[in-house]
């Protein structure tokens, strides 16, 4: 592994009886490639058999193929997981942004009419917040918005659905609760 991260180069070792200090023991033949995501080494993919003379250094270039393919997947899954954080949580926050919170919403509407269970809504608004803002600025406003959501997000269940509406404006939608 060592060596695969230095030379960022697949290896191959056919039979490991022949490589010194090499284990476990029970590994007799060995091909391995690294997976580097934008420069950044993220892991190995490695085939191990029992038997000596199983892999060759052609095994290791065609498994290096396969490495870089799966560095792209990786790297794929983690633009889209960013997008759909983007997407769906309020960036002041970190709490869930309005349309996120409607989306959910609209679900667990259906969903307590559909099997007649309570739902209970909380809307809060911080009073007075615009004096906040004009007072001390922005940044000071977004830090009492994110304290506020903080403190909020701390308490409800994890059933619960917490999101910005808007402004200072936050909702809490309780599922199975009457009040």
């Amino acid at each position: 592994l060592r060596q695969m991260s230095e030379t960022r180069q697949p290896v191959a070792f056919p039979d490991t009886s022949r490589v010194p200090n090499w284990s476990p023991a029970w590994i007799r033949s060995y091909a391995g490639a690294p997976v580097y995501v934008k420069g950044r080494l993220m892991g190995f993919i490695n085939l191990v058999a029992t038997v000596p003379n199983y892999y060759t250094p052609q095994h290791a270039q065609r498994l290096q193929i396969f490495a870089d393919q799966a560095a792209i997947a990786i790297d794929n899954a983690r633009l889209y997981a960013e997008v759909e954080r983007l997407a769906t949580v309020d960036d002041v926050t970190g709490i869930l942004n309005r349309r996120r919170l409607f989306d959910l919403g609209r679900r667990e509407f259906e969903r307590s009419r559909r099997y007649n269970t309570p739902l209970a809504a909380i809307l809060l608004d911080i009073d007075h917040f615009k004096k906040v803002n004009d007072t001390y600025g922005h940044n000071t406003g977004d830090k009492v918005l994110n304290g506020m959501a903080s403190r909020i997000n701390n308490k409800v269940r994890e059933v619960d659905i917490f999101g910005r509406y808007g402004g200072e404006e936050f909702v809490i939608l309780l599922p199975q609760t009457q009040r």
